[in-house]
This record gives structure tokens, C-alpha cells and sequence, in this order.
């Protein structure tokens, strides 16, 4: 039997048919908009002397650039990685390696400076060779997080060791179930629409004993009910 059941909130991704979206989240400057950026060079050559030493390589004029424009410590954790992959066809004096980079710029802003430092490379020669790296493909992606009206939330409580909690969303055929351990408390995480009213579960003590409830979604509110009542109401949202 679960007792003293609290019920705890995380997150709030946006709410496409509730509030305005500017009551739920503030709107950003386009240019506070940190971009993710994932970059692939092609035929990246380094050059070799008559010794097979390395006199030169391409790189060395681009990654200075995209370090430069990097933004450490984003909010996607992304941190600044450069993988070379050799290619096997190298012509003679010369080793080649694609390399792909997975970073993050500022803004757009920033992404448009970065490729334009990036085309000022073109013209340079190293080791006699000229550089001439130019963008051939970019493939953007525009999201809004406000499409899915869910919110994230945690439920919580605290009930006998042994005892299973079983929680349903409105809709919801397979519960999720938590077994009550030594220290007395379980929790839930779901995705819930913030348009429902309730959330249904019911708990099963170590005895078989079954006892039904709802939970208000936003008061936090605690409602036992009889079995007849939890088997109405639960695909009902009310």
C-alpha cells in the first residue's frame, strides 16, 4: 500500500495546444541560437619530401579556423572532434584523409564567418600545391520545440518494500511499474500530455493487495479509488 504519495514536475519542452508559446517559452534571438554543425572534408592532402617526411598538409590551414569558431561549454554538450579516415589511393609524395568534424558555432552568423574564412584558404599553396577547398553540399535543419505538447515529469512517493506501483497515462495499455525497495520510495518518470487532468496507477502489496488511485496533474493531488472507478476513468483523461 503506497503512502504519503508526493508527485514531482521536470521539464517543460512547450505545449502545442495549451498557453500561447510565448507564456511557456520565451522566444530566443536568432542570434543566441547556438547551431550544431557536423563538417566533412573530402581529399585532405599532406605532402611528403624525397625522405617520405611530411613538408606540408592542408589541414593545418583548416583546423585553426574551425577551433576558432567552436563554442566550448555549449548547452549540447558537443564538444569539438575532428576524425581523419586515410584513404588508400593516395597518388606518389603524398598520404590523403578525409576527415569528418562534429562542433558547435555561436549562431549563424558565426557559421557564415567560419565559411568564409574557410573559402579565404583557397589560393594558398602548400608544398607547391594549391589549396582549393569549396562547399559542395549543405543540408540545414530548422526545428521548433514546441511540436510535442508533452511535459517530462517524475512521480514519486513512498509505500512498504516489496510493494509494485504501476502508473498509466490516459490511453496508456502497459503500465509503468516500479517495485518499492529497502528504502521505502519509488518513482516514475513519463511523458505526459499537459491537456490531461489525471494519472492512473494503482499499487500491489507484497500480500496481493491491490489499491487504485489517481494522481491530478497539476495540483499534485492524491485520489484513492475503488476498482469500478479506476477502470472507467482511466482511459478518460477526466
Amino acid at each position: 500500500m503506497v503512502v504519503g504519495l508526493g508527485v514531482g514536475m521536470a521539464g517543460l519542452p512547450g505545449c502545442a495546444d495549451g498557453p500561447s508559446v510565448a507564456n511557456v517559452l520565451p522566444g530566443t534571438p536568432t542570434d543566441q541560437v547556438a547551431v550544431a554543425v557536423s563538417l566533412r572534408f573530402e581529399n585532405v592532402r599532406t605532402f611528403l619530401d624525397a625522405n617520405g617526411n611530411e613538408s606540408g598538409n592542408e589541414w593545418s590551414q583548416i583546423a585553426p579556423i574551425l577551433t576558432k569558431y567552436h563554442q566550448t561549454g555549449n548547452v549540447y554538450g558537443v564538444e569539438y572532434r575532428a576524425e581523419p579516415i586515410a584513404k588508400s589511393n593516395a597518388p606518389p609524395g603524398m598520404r590523403v584523409h578525409d576527415y569528418t568534424v562534429r562542433m558547435v558555432v555561436a549562431n549563424m552568423s558565426r557559421l557564415a564567418a567560419m565559411h568564409d574564412e574557410i573559402s579565404a584558404t583557397r589560393g594558398r599553396t602548400i608544398g607547391g600545391q594549391r589549396i582549393d577547398f569549396a562547399a559542395k553540399n549543405v543540408e540545414v535543419m530548422y526545428s521548433t520545440p514546441y511540436v510535442k505538447p508533452e511535459l517530462e515529469m517524475s512521480f514519486f512517493g513512498r509505500g512498504d518494500p516489496g510493494t509494485t506501483v504501476s502508473l498509466f497515462e490516459p490511453g496508456m495499455t502497459t503500465p509503468r511499474v516500479q517495485t518499492i525497495g529497502s528504502a521505502g520510495i519509488w518513482t516514475i518518470r513519463l511523458r505526459v500530455d499537459p491537456r490531461i487532468e489525471h494519472i492512473y496507477g494503482y499499487s500491489t502489496g507484497a500480500d496481493g493487495q491491490e489499491s487504485y488511485f489517481r494522481i491530478h496533474v497539476l495540483s499534485r493531488t492524491h485520489e484513492a479509488l475503488n476498482r469500478e472507478s479506476f477502470m472507467q476513468l482511466r482511459f478518460s483523461g477526466n
